[in-house]
């Protein structure tokens, strides 16, 4: 069969005609194991014209003798849903986060940071969750060692196909060591998606120190309710939701604060808070912490959650509707009834 190059004038030939021309490319190799770090290729490249569709790439075995995409550079990993590449010199790099229009409707409520399992690096033994908020700045997550990298799943029935991460309730987590995370928040929301897998350990999205108990979201699953748990300067408060939130359903959840109480969500409905000791207390009520995690609390006392994941997103509080909009697109998005 006589190949015929892919040029502008050829694309022209078939209708065609805008200068970039955008293409889906996914390459998944659905034999691999759970347990492998296979490439999830990125999606909506830009090609511009006479350039070719793909570079030049190496074949890589990993850990479990498996073959995977990589490009010239060994990067195992990357995908930009909604972003853009540069396959001009054979590499797969992050252009700029937010580069291309965002596809995205979560963006559109202007998240301070998100991340998701869809956005990632995987190189080996590190895994690294991309911040890609396109309004400030980007705190990515990573696996701080070999024996803290959490699983990745490249099809989960729980989430609608979608990616997604397990971690194992033992070590596993992934962080960034940013002092002072958003001390100035005295409002905001943080919704995520995730699974419970087992046990009662919940951290969806924590901040703390590591070399002390001061921390403010330390969530736990505490008698069938969730719990936000904050201390400072040895004023430790806990707050209830009402839900029992044991079972190990696909959800969204959400905690937060709007300045004058806290907020809870439990999917799309309201989780009423039963004990409020500090109302309100965010962010910005709670000095000294050095860090930002998910899948685990880094502080003097340590502890991980074994739960399937695929998104975080930390958010401005606008209000319960605004709230309840972001939820029911992401429950839409993962499949979630």
């Amino acid at each position: 069969m006589k190949k015929i190059p892919t040029t502008y004038d050829n694309i022209k030939k078939f209708k065609k005609t805008k200068r970039e021309i955008t293409s889906n490319i996914i390459s998944i190799n659905k034999d691999y194991p759970k347990t492998s770090p296979e490439i999830i290729a990125a999606s909506k490249t830009s090609m511009s014209r006479n350039s070719s569709i793909l570079p030049a790439v190496n074949s890589m075995k990993d850990s479990s003798a498996q073959t995977v995409m990589a490009s010239q550079r060994s990067t195992k990993v990357l995908d930009l849903r909604g972003g853009a590449m540069d396959w001009s010199k054979g590499n797969i790099d992050l252009l700029a986060r937010g580069a291309a229009a965002p596809s995205d409707p979560i963006l559109a409520y202007l998240p301070y940071n998100i991340w998701d399992s869809e956005h990632v690096v995987i190189d080996g033994t590190s895994t690294t969750l991309l911040d890609y908020n396109t309004v400030g700045v980007a705190y990515d997550m990573v696996n701080p060692a070999s024996s803290n990298q959490p699983t990745f799943n490249s099809s989960s029935a729980a989430f609608n196909g979608l990616p997604s991460f397990t971690f194992d309730g033992v070590s596993e987590y992934v962080t960034n060591n940013v002092s002072g995370y958003r001390d100035t928040d005295e409002s905001g929301i943080v919704i995520s998606v995730y699974k419970l897998v087992s046990g009662t350990n919940l951290h969806l999205f924590t901040s703390a120190d590591s070399t002390n108990n001061m921390y403010l979201i330390n969530q736990i699953v505490s008698a069938t309710k969730f719990r936000l748990a904050t201390e400072d300067n040895d004023i430790f408060n806990v707050h209830f939701g009402t839900d029992d939130i044991t079972g190990t359903d696909s959800r969204v959840y959400s905690f937060g604060s709007n300045g004058t109480v806290h907020k809870f969500f439990n999917n799309e409905s309201i989780d009423v808070v039963s004990a409020t000791p500090e109302a309100g207390q965010w962010f910005a009520d709670v000095d000294s912490r050095d860090n930002i995690s998910i899948g685990g609390q880094v502080r003097a006392s340590p502890a991980y959650s074994n739960i399937e994941w695929c998104f975080c997103g930390y958010f401005p509080f606008v209000s319960d509707d605004t709230t309840v909009e972001i939820i029911n697109i992401l429950k839409t998005r993962y499949g979630i009834s």
